[in-house]
């Protein structure tokens, strides 16, 4: 696993930029899966692609702060592409972990439903990591 991570300012208004990548091992596609998370003050951008580095799909998904933590927020697209637009859905579930709006785009092949499911899975740990999931402590990351 590679990583790489930007120095931060230390006010609260800074970004931090996190960049990773890991091997999908035992998948179908068994390749190499890029990772960016870029943090703002409230919100957080998440690239995911494998192969050429490209921005084919957005969706932006965001939480109200006082909705029950189980409810979906809703999503939507700013900018499809590519045969799966599966962007929309992991910006809702990340946005309900991170209680923040999150802006997400997923550059995968088509029909990959185990890659997608590592991706998330993968994603969940990080961001746990950064402290970007709220009640990180008890977090579950089945729900």
């Amino acid at each position: 696993m590679v990583m790489a991570e930007q120095p931060q300012p230390p006010n609260s208004t800074s970004i931090r930029q996190h960049c990773f990548s890991e091997e999908a091992e035992g998948l179908e596609e068994g390749c190499t899966v890029h990772f960016q998370v870029v943090s703002f003050h409230r919100s957080l951008f998440i690239w995911v692609g494998v192969g050429t580095p490209k921005l084919a799909s957005l969706a932006l998904a965001a939480a109200h702060p006082a909705s029950a933590c189980r409810a979906l927020p809703p999503a939507a697209t700013l900018l499809r592409g590519g045969a799966d637009d599966s962007s929309a859905g992991l910006a809702q579930k990340l946005a309900q972990k991170t209680g923040q709006p999150v802006a997400c785009s997923i550059n995968l092949p088509p029909h990959t439903p185990l890659l997608q499911a590592f991706i998330e899975r993968r994603l969940l740990q990080e961001l746990a990591a950064l402290a970007l999931i709220r009640g990180t402590a008890n977090m579950n990351l089945a729900s």
